[in-house]
């Protein structure tokens, strides 16, 4: 399943940057993602915020009247992780400094 992937600030604000995702399922609100960015085991950590599906309008095509899903927004925040890359570590310092600090992902043999 394919879904774009927005990356904010720790609490939320405007987008930072987006990755286009695939995976065997669409992470819901509260979840936490893992995108290894480096050899090894650093990587950046998220948390979901929001789920959003989108829909396209009626066409004439659609017999039956169905709107269409076009595409699939997962909003995630930075958490602290950590086996966090030295870019993530940068990013999430760069936003405590800002007066937004990141929750930490919870203690978990992953």
């Amino acid at each position: 399943m394919k879904y774009t992937m927005i990356i904010v600030p720790p609490g939320g604000g405007e987008a930072d940057y987006q990755l286009q995702m695939e995976g065997d399922h669409i992470p819901q609100t509260g979840e936490y993602i893992l995108v290894h960015e480096e050899e090894g085991s650093r990587c950046a950590a998220f948390q979901v915020r929001y789920v959003i599906n989108q829909f396209e309008g009626q066409k004439p095509q659609d017999t039956e009247g169905y709107r269409r899903h076009s595409e699939t927004i997962v909003e995630v925040e930075f958490v602290e992780h950590p086996y966090q890359s030295d870019a993530h570590r940068r990013s999430i310092d760069m936003y405590a400094a800002r007066g937004k600090k990141a929750k930490s992902f919870p203690e978990s043999g992953y």
